[in-house]
C-alpha cells in the first residue's frame, strides 16, 4: 500500500506544482503503466490551483460521491488543493482496507458522523472489524487528518510526505 500511496503522492505534487487541481480523484482515475507505476488519468474536471478568477476558490462542486469534500457536499466555495487532499486520504483508507470510510462526508453519514462527533475510537473500532485486523497509530492519525471536516484542520501535502506514517522506513521521495 505504501509503494503506490507514495506514488500517488509524488504524482500529486507533480499535478499541484502544475498549478492544477484534478477534483476527481479516486480509484476509478488511477492506472497501473507496463511498468506498474501508478498513473493518474482522467482531467476532465481539473481546474487552476488558483480556483475561479484567481480567488483560490470554486464554487461548482465537482468530483465523485464517496470522495468529495464536507465543504463540496456543503454547496460552499472550497480550495479544489483541499478537496484533493480529501479526496486523497479517501483513496489511501480503501488502498489500506479494500472498503471505503463511508457512503458520503455529511453529518447524516453513520461513518462520518463519527469523525464529526470526535468519536474516532468507535470509527476506527468499527472498520478493524470489517478489515480484520487493527491499523497502526500512524495510519488512523493520517487518516484522521486527511478527512478533516474543516479545510483548516486538514493535513498539506507537505504534512503527507513528512507524516509518520510514510517516515517509517525510508523516506518518502518526491
Amino acid at each position: 500500500m505504501k509503494a503506490y500511496a507514495s506514488q500517488l503522492v509524488a504524482a500529486l505534487i507533480a499535478i499541484h506544482k502544475s498549478d492544477v487541481c484534478h477534483r476527481d480523484l479516486k480509484l476509478e482515475n488511477l492506472v497501473l503503466d507496463a511498468d506498474f507505476k501508478l498513473k493518474v488519468i482522467d482531467f476532465g474536471i481539473a481546474c487552476d490551483l488558483s480556483g475561479d478568477a484567481g480567488s483560490g476558490f470554486c464554487s461548482r462542486g465537482m468530483g465523485s460521491p464517496g470522495y468529495l469534500a464536507p465543504e463540496i457536499l456543503d454547496f460552499v466555495d472550497y480550495q479544489p488543493i483541499m478537496a484533493d487532499m480529501f479526496a486523497l486520504g479517501v483513496i489511501f483508507f480503501i488502498m489500506k482496507t479494500g472498503f471505503h470510510p463511508f457512503k458520503l462526508a455529511i453529518q447524516s453519514d453513520p461513518q462520518y458522523k463519527l469523525l464529526l462527533s470526535g468519536r474516532q475510537n468507535l470509527f476506527w473500532q468499527m472498520h478493524e472489524k470489517n478489515f480484520g485486523s487493527a491499523f497502526s497509530v500512524e495510519f488512523k492519525d493520517l487518516i484522521e487528518n486527511m478527512l478533516a471536516s474543516k479545510t483548516y484542520q486538514r493535513i498539506s501535502m507537505a504534512d503527507v510526505v513528512m507524516h509518520p506514517f510514510f517516515q517509517q522506513g525510508k523516506p518518502m521521495a518526491t
